[in-house]
């Protein structure tokens, strides 16, 4: 059972392309019983401390974003239960001096590869090869979907107890 501790600001898609990935996230927690969580790229995570520092902190970060553009790459696997399934996030200017600023907002060194999960578990190699068919269905490089927004959640525990806090316009 995956736990984890703390707060986390997620970058969200919204629209047809959030619809899509729900759906694949949906289908793969069902066919590996996984959690099912909502589509997300985590621009930074592990925040402990106070609710109302990281929420002020994360508002004031916010203010300091412009609107920027996710374009997503090539699907793939990993042996981290958090990684289990992904996509690939191409690491534009952009997602990559939004990362910055939050790291240094928080005063954090959090290492940053951009991804977008779609399965949170450890995966046999039975299954593997099942999950490996299903991906290739999809076609997600080059696919885009606009943040004019960041997402703070309360990432405690469970993956059914996470909870979303705020959202702020950038």
């Amino acid at each position: 059972m995956l736990k984890t501790t703390g707060y986390s600001i997620w970058l969200m898609p919204e629209g047809p392309v959030c619809h899509k990935l729900q759906e694949i996230i949906r289908e793969l927690s069902l066919m590996n019983e996984s959690p099912c969580f909502k589509p997300h790229v985590t621009l930074i995570g592990e925040l402990i401390g106070d609710e109302d520092y990281i929420m002020t902190t994360t508002q004031e970060l916010a203010k300091g974003l412009k609107p920027f553009n996710i374009t997503m790459k090539d699907s793939a696997m990993s042996d981290r239960s958090y990684k289990a399934v992904h996509v690939n996030i191409f690491e534009s200017p952009e997602i990559m001096e939004a990362n910055k600023k939050a790291k240094e907002a928080f005063h954090l060194k959090y290492n940053f590869t951009p991804h977008l999960s779609l399965a949170y578990c450890q995966i046999s190699d039975e299954l593997a090869r099942s999950i490996e068919i299903y991906i290739r269905l999809f076609d997600f490089e080059y696919v885009s979907f606009p943040i004019d927004k960041i997402h703070l959640f309360k990432t405690e525990g469970e993956v059914k107890d996470w909870k979303e806090i705020a959202t702020f316009y950038i």
